[in-house]
């Protein structure tokens, strides 16, 4: 016969209700304090990386504006004639999509648009002196390395005339001819030049079509007056654009003397005695990490060297992080003109 003890009836019983209610409890508590742990850990890391993601948002931004401001009025100012100061600009129906010529402009608004505008000759704008022309066929000195299809440039005192060349005589074949689409402008004595392609670069801030409340710094292209891109986005996260005009006391001085808006009777549209003034751009890129808070965490508006920045058309703007890029760009084609603007 087999006895079993009180002693080991009671190691045998296993936890008392009391001893698992108390387990219980300390593991929910370890739980919920785990799940905190975890919770905040993921707040900090998504706002990390949001903060991460805006700073290179925002430098790919600067970086691509750069690249294109750098290339501003590429053939527009021939060394070789220097006397060229467009106050009239007249369109051929083949080019009839160019918007201006100006190196840059800019449209002033809650976010700034900038244009830039270059052409793309291996001659880089430099004209020949027609000699003589026969319907639309302009005989001149050099083919100036013309090719069909490029955009050409007929100037004449301050007329200019942008058309398109059809044809263009063999190499060696004399009279050199360059046959225009339309020969407004390029009659006997004017200038001719070829500016290979004509390229129109506008950058803005427009409304992301698939992230509601996002937006994206946007990219329209026209090539010789065609659309090629139109708003397309450059880069995510990017709210808002400030530019402004670096101008010189005169035309023939590189060195900027103030900074100014592109609005008000003089700068919103300059004419072409203050377009040539303009020596440089002064921007500011806005870039915003994509995590929305639940309180404000900007207190105060933005702010940069040309003033403050309004960012009040989204309500709940005060509850996202932002990093701004500034910077100054020369137009370097326009200071080596010095003073010079076709």
């Amino acid at each position: 016969m087999r006895f079993t003890t009180a002693r080991t009836r009671s190691s045998l019983a296993g936890f008392s209700l009391i001893e698992l209610m108390v387990g219980m409890t300390i593991g929910l508590l370890a739980v919920l304090i785990i799940t905190q742990v975890m919770s905040l850990f993921e707040l900090q890391r998504r706002a990390t990386t949001g903060t991460a993601d805006a700073q290179v948002n925002g430098a790919i931004g600067l970086f691509a504006i750069q690249r294109d401001v750098q290339m501003a009025g590429f053939g527009l100012m021939p060394i070789t004639n220097p006397s060229i100061e467009c106050t009239t600009v007249l369109y051929g129906a083949s080019v009839t999509g160019i918007t201006g010529m100006g190196p840059v402009s800019i449209t002033d608004g809650t976010s700034d648009s900038l244009t830039i505008r270059y052409a793309s000759g291996q001659t880089g704008g430099v004209v020949s002196q027609v000699t003589s022309l026969v319907g639309n066929a302009a005989t001149v000195g050099s083919n100036l390395g013309c090719q069909v299809g490029d955009v050409t440039l007929a100037s004449a005192g301050t007329t200019c005339a942008f058309s398109k060349a059809t044809a263009v005589s063999a190499s060696g074949v004399s009279p050199i001819t360059v046959t225009l689409s339309e020969n407004t402008n390029a009659g006997s004595g004017s200038n001719l030049a070829c500016l290979g392609s004509w390229t129109e670069v506008t950058y803005a801030v427009a409304p992301d079509a698939t992230v509601a409340g996002a937006s994206n710094l946007t990219r329209t292209t026209r090539v010789n007056g065609a659309v090629v891109d139109n708003a397309k986005p450059v880069v995510a996260g990017i709210v808002n654009l400030q530019v402004q005009y670096g101008v010189s006391s005169t035309a023939t001085s590189n060195q900027v003397t103030s900074w100014v808006d592109a609005s008000g009777g003089t700068w919103a549209a300059p004419s072409v005695a203050n377009r040539n003034r303009i020596k440089a751009i002064r921007l500011v890129v806005v870039a915003r990490n994509s995590k929305k808070e639940q309180d404000n965490v900007t207190s105060s508006a933005l702010t940069w060297s040309g003033g403050t920045i309004d960012l009040s058309a989204d309500a709940s703007w005060q509850k996202y992080r932002y990093r701004t890029f500034e910077t100054i760009i020369p137009l370097r084609n326009v200071v080596w003109a010095r003073g010079t603007l076709d």
